[in-house]
């Protein structure tokens, strides 16, 4: 109502006549049944709790995440327990174990932690900070199977998940793109094989800057915005020789903007990447980031479009749509005409 919004005005660039109205989250209680454990890119181990299944507006739940080793040993879980389910921000659920009868009579132990990877069978370590169990074994099936699908989704190269990966069994850029449509077609079917075909192709014939591809072969922490440092200051080239020669160390510490977190983890994961980012710059479409001028910067505000900003971002645009408007862009990408 124009009238009540007028009335109640603004406070310190805030309306008086806008508030959230927050309901109090679902919660449901069901039967623990055990533990799964997922590995991600980096090796985090990732609990999975499973339980009888309950629904939450519609939709049914046998699992949800237990989120780390520090979370894990808080629930202290045996098989059997009561737990509750909340329904957080209605998305998904979170547990809790309930402190109840039922708990304190149920005679089975305490769920120990895995000591093992469960995909590759090497002895898991405590992160650091002692809240993350991890697998340290780069070459971890499990683990190349996620970097390969983050791989192709960071590149645009979408529709493929981690079934599709496995199928394949290539754990290396160089490999998944020289794959044959015939093999394609013989692990995905014809639809998807043809598809995927289709998308190797684009990769090798469209042009694409260094720092998108070095940003998603899966560098720890160095994504496509750190690679466009690196690689503004020196060529891929010159730091593949740097590596043959021993002195990649030396190389990276005369780029700008590099510190010695990101100039470690590179050096130490160099020898990982080394076919691959030798078929990189054997790429005939590869873009040459080194000396290019400052991007100009594009923001969205009141829309978000994936395919334009791949566009935008592979013509040499800093388009990320996921970053605010905070620093002055060059260009500001609005809805429509007249939008405010």
């Amino acid at each position: 109502d124009p009238y009540i919004c007028e009335r109640l005005g603004r406070e310190n660039y805030i309306n008086k006549y806008s508030m959230a109205v927050k309901f109090d989250p679902m919660s449901k209680q069901t039967i623990f049944r055990g533990y799964t454990y997922e590995v991600g890119q980096h090796g985090k181990i990732t609990p999975m709790l499973h339980y009888d299944p309950v629904e939450f507006y519609g939709t049914i739940h046998t699992k949800c995440s237990g989120a780390s080793l520090e979370r894990f040993q808080e629930l202290s879980l045996k098989y059997g327990d009561l737990i509750e389910l909340t329904y957080v921000n209605d998305v998904m659920p979170y547990p809790n174990k309930l402190n109840c009868e039922h708990n304190r009579c149920n005679t089975n132990p305490v769920i120990e932690p895995p000591t093992t990877c469960p995909s590759c069978g090497e002895p898991l370590e405590v992160s650091s900070t002692g809240k993350n169990l991890l697998c340290i074994n780069r070459y971890c099936p499990a683990r190349q199977i996620v970097r390969m699908t983050n791989m192709l989704e960071k590149m645009n190269l979408k529709g493929f998940g981690e079934s599709s990966m496995k199928s394949l069994g290539a754990y290396h850029l160089k490999d998944i793109v020289n794959l044959d449509e015939e093999f394609l077609i013989s692990r995905l079917g014809e639809a998807d094989g043809r598809s995927f075909a289709e998308l190797m192709n684009k990769f090798k014939t469209e042009p694409i800057y260094d720092y998108i591809v070095m940003g998603s072969l899966g560098f720890t922490g160095i994504a496509r915005k750190k690679w466009q440092i690196v690689l503004n200051s020196i060529t891929l080239k010159d730091l593949v020789e740097a590596y043959q020669h021993d002195a990649l160390n030396e190389a990276l510490m005369v780029c700008k903007g590099v510190g010695p977190v990101m100039r470690d983890t590179i050096v130490s994961e160099f020898e990982f990447f080394y076919e691959d980012i030798l078929f990189i710059v054997a790429m005939l479409n590869l873009i040459n980031s080194k000396g290019m001028e400052a991007r100009k910067v594009i923001r969205f505000t009141g829309c978000r479009d994936s395919q334009l900003e791949e566009q935008l971002c592979n013509a040499g645009y800093d388009a990320d749509s996921s970053s605010s408007v905070s620093a002055k862009p060059n260009i500001l990408l609005v809805p429509y005409e007249g939008y405010e």
